[in-house]
C-alpha cells in the first residue's frame, strides 16, 4: 500500500513540477464525486491538478479513492480501489456555440490499487498498471470557477485478469487566474 501511495504522490509531483515553467496562473485543480461501475459499484472522491501550456492542451494528474460495502447473510464484504494518474488532456473550446461549455477528452496513464476484506476473515489486495481513456466537459461559471461531468473507462489488469470499467464524476474545478479559460492569456516580454 506504501508503494501506491509513494508511486501516487510521484506522478502528481511530475504534473506539478512541469508547472515550474508555466505561469500560476495557467493552473487549474478540482475534487469531485466519482462511481465506477462493475463489482459492488464503488463510490468516492476525486481529485485533480492541471497546468496549461497552451490554450487547447493541459497536463493533469488524477487521484481517486473509491470503496463499497455489502452486507449478505450478516457477512460484510468492503472494496476499496485508489488510481493515480497522469497524462495530456485535449480541450476544444470552439465546439459549442455557447463559449462557457467547454469539452475535453484525455488519455491518462498510472497504476490502481484494490483491495477487499471480508469481515472476520481474509483480505486480498493487489496493485496494477492502469489507464483511462475518456472525457467530459466543462461549464464555466465565472472565470475562475466551473463544474465538471466527466466519463471514462478506467483500464486495470489486477491478479493477471484485465478488466475495463466506467467510471462517471461530477466535480467543481478551480483556475487560477482564469485567463487561458477565456482565451485572455497574458503576453510576457523577457
Amino acid at each position: 500500500m506504501r508503494k501506491v501511495g509513494l508511486a501516487g504522490l510521484l506522478v502528481l509531483m511530475a504534473c506539478i513540477g512541469s508547472q515550474a515553467q508555466i505561469d500560476t496562473q495557467h493552473m487549474s485543480a478540482g475534487i469531485g464525486f466519482t462511481h465506477m461501475t462493475g463489482d459492488f459499484g464503488p463510490d468516492g472522491f476525486e481529485g485533480s491538478v492541471a497546468v496549461h501550456p497552451n490554450r487547447w492542451l493541459s497536463l493533469a494528474g488524477e487521484v481517486s479513492a473509491l470503496w463499497s460495502t455489502v452486507r449478505t447473510n450478516d457477512i460484510k464484504v468492503t472494496d476499496r480501489i485508489q488510481n493515480y494518474q497522469a497524462g495530456p488532456r485535449v480541450h476544444f473550446y470552439r465546439a459549442f456555440a455557447n463559449p462557457k461549455w467547454v469539452p475535453f477528452a484525455h488519455l491518462l496513464f498510472g497504476v490502481s490499487h484494490q483491495s477487499t476484506s471480508i469481515q472476520n476473515g481474509p483480505e486480498a489486495s493487489d496493485t496494477s498498471y492502469s489507464w483511462s481513456l475518456g472525457g467530459g466537459t466543462d461549464y464555466d461559471f465565472n472565470r475562475k470557477v466551473s463544474g465538471r461531468l466527466k466519463a471514462e473507462f478506467l483500464r486495470t489488469t489486477f491478479e493477471s485478469i484485465g478488466r475495463t470499467r466506467g467510471r462517471f464524476t461530477v466535480g467543481i474545478m478551480y483556475h487560477f487566474g482564469g485567463g487561458i479559460r477565456r482565451g485572455r492569456i497574458p503576453v510576457t516580454t523577457p
